[in-house]
């Protein structure tokens, strides 16, 4: 599994995309 950083990067994932959103 890639780390946070790898999916935030991608953006395709939208779990990390809701934890990035406040961030």
């Amino acid at each position: 599994m890639p780390t946070i950083q790898q999916l935030v990067r991608k953006g395709r994932s939208p779990k990390v995309s809701k934890t990035k959103a406040p961030a």
